[in-house]
Formats: structure tokens, C-alpha cells, sequence
């Protein structure tokens, strides 16, 4: 990381007295442990507020232990929790029930929306100047920037829409659905889903669109996990297989279902699946990326929300 990154790195176990001396926790304004393990992560977050740290977050894998820290952070000396594959989950799920949107983003406690859009040649936004837009539209949105090619544009305005163009808008949570019917964007149910890897993100997922009456598919490799799945989630169906095979996909359904999420735990194999389900004309793709750089390099090449 040192050599990346322009900052200070000290080798050794973080959950310790001596390494947290070394690094000057004790009067630091934040401490934040982001290992693998939840255990150590709270130990970490204990120890630093005992040496006078004033804020602690503490990212937890284990759901139980979540709801657990929320009743119990005051006494750990923690100011948040972060379970990132729950986060990943519900951001999934939000790009689910509006899948015309590339991304979407909460803000003020859910009230507010941050959505991206990319403007297709048919939409009556091509040529139209971004000072018409509420008069157009009848409603008040915010168009808060825009990507065109390489390059990201602040609008004022007198800018014209194009063709191409992704666009981030905000708006009130309560106007989201009345902004797509006013865009014209085409907003095709989802009614099946198809998951390839059966992870916690998977399971978080499952879970949420189980409860939406969304039909699920997962196709897990390992048999163990497989058979947790299939105890977990009774109205899911569990495929045990590969699911990077093209012919197994095939086989499954991928031609009938209306999204395709792939949540292995590699990037590859993850871009594949997605590259293959475009291919076949799956309407809506999304793909866990772990690697921020393949982002950049891959918003163009059919792998649809990431």
C-alpha cells in the first residue's frame, strides 16, 4: 500500500496494545477495522476507544452479530457498523425494481434517489436543452452531471442532450416511478432472476426478493453450500454446477429470465457470465466488481450494472 498510496503503513496486528500505541490510535479521530473477521474488528474498535480514539467503525460480515451491535454500541464504544454485503445486496435489489437505471444511490435516510441513465437514440430528450427540461418534464429533477465518452460534464443550461449520454439525476424516492414514465424509459418487470454464486450477498438477496415474489434461481458450485441455500430459502431453486458454463446456462433457463446477477468471487468469471447473458439477450445484467479499475474499462462492453 506504501507504495501506491501516499500514506503511513505499520506492519503488524491491529488488535494489539502495542501496534495501536505505535500508530497513535489514542489520538486519532477515527479508527476504522475492515478485516475478515468480525471478532477482531470489535476487539480493534474496543481497544481504540479504551486509548481515547473519539469515533470507531467496525465492518461486520456476520448478519446476527449486526442486529447484535446495534443494541450493544454504546457499550463497545462504536459509532457504526458497516455489513458491506448486505449494503451490496440492497443496492442490488434497488437496481432490480428499476432495472432501466445503470445505478442507484440513497440519500437523507432514503428520501432522496441518485440514478443513472444513459439516453437511448429514441428518447425525446436527445436535443433538448437542459433549461427545458422541467417544462418537459412537469417536474422538478436535478440533472447533476453528465458522462459523455471520456469526459464528465457538469451541465448548465444552455447544454443539449445527445444520444449516449449517461446522465446522474436526483429526485425524491416518492417521484422515482413517475420519472421513468416520464422519460419514456422502458421499464420491463423483473419476475425471474437468475444468480451465479451462492455467497452472502446471494443469500442477503435472495432474501429480499423472495419477499417481492421475484423467482429465483441460484447456481452455486460448492455441493455444502448448495444444501445451506436449499434449508435457507424453500421457494428458491439451488442448480449445484458451474456457473461460468455456457451449456449449463443454457440449459438453465438464461434465454427466459429477466436478470442475470453474478456474485463469484471472481471479477472474470463474473464479466464472462454477464458478456454471455447480454449475448443472449438477457435484459438486465449486473456484475460484483471487486477490482475499481475494471469499471473504467468495462462500462461499454455488456456487462451491464456493476
Amino acid at each position: 500500500s506504501s507504495d501506491n498510496l501516499d500514506i503511513m503503513v505499520i506492519h503488524g496486528n491491529g488488535a494489539t496494545l502495542a501496534v495501536q500505541r505505535k500508530a497513535d490510535v489514542g489520538k486519532s479521530d477515527l479508527l476504522i477495522a475492515a478485516t475478515s473477521s468480525d471478532e477482531l474488528n470489535i476487539l480493534c474498535c474496543i481497544l481504540a476507544k479504551k486509548l481515547g480514539c473519539r469515533n470507531t467503525i467496525s465492518r461486520v460480515i456476520n448478519r446476527e452479530y449486526a442486529e447484535q451491535l446495534q443494541l450493544l454500541r454504546d457499550e463497545l464504544g462504536l459509532s457504526m457498523t458497516v455489513n458491506l454485503d448486505l449494503i451490496s445486496a440492497r443496492e442490488i435489489f434497488g437496481l432490480v425494481q428499476f432495472p432501466s437505471f445503470l445505478k442507484r444511490d440513497s440519500f437523507a435516510k432514503g428520501r432522496v434517489e441518485l440514478v443513472e441513465y444513459k439516453i437511448s437514440s429514441d428518447s425525446h430528450l436527445v436535443g433538448l436543452r437542459i433549461d427545458r427540461l422541467e417544462e418537459a418534464l412537469r417536474m422538478k429533477i436535478l440533472v447533476c452531471a453528465v458522462e459523455r465518452g471520456d469526459k464528465i460534464i457538469i451541465p448548465k443550461g444552455s447544454f443539449v442532450f445527445d444520444e449516449g449520454d449517461t446522465i446522474a439525476v436526483t429526485a425524491p424516492r416518492s417521484d422515482l416511478a413517475k420519472l421513468v414514465k416520464k422519460l419514456d424509459i422502458a421499464n420491463h418487470k423483473i419476475r425471474s432472476v437468475m444468480i451465479v454464486g451462492g455467497g452472502r450477498i446471494a443469500a442477503y438477496l435472495t432474501d429480499d426478493l423472495l419477499k417481492s415474489n421475484v423467482k429465483v434461481k441460484i447456481i452455486e458450485q460448492n455441493p455444502a453450500r448448495c444444501r445451506e441455500l436449499a434449508e435457507m430459502f424453500s421457494d428458491a431453486l439451488i442448480i449445484c454446477g458451474d456457473g461460468t458454463s455456457q451449456s449449463l446456462l443454457l440449459e438453465e433457463g438464461i434465454k427466459e429470465t429477466d436478470a442475470v446477477i453474478s456474485l463469484t468471487n471472481i471479477d472474470e468469471e463474473n464479466m464472462l457470465v454477464s458478456m454471455f447473458a447480454d449475448y443472449v439477450g438477457v435484459p438486465k445484467t449486473i456484475t460484483k466488481i471487486s477490482r475499481s479499475e475494471y469499471s473504467q474499462l468495462l462500462s461499454e462492453k455488456g456487462i451491464g450494472s456493476m
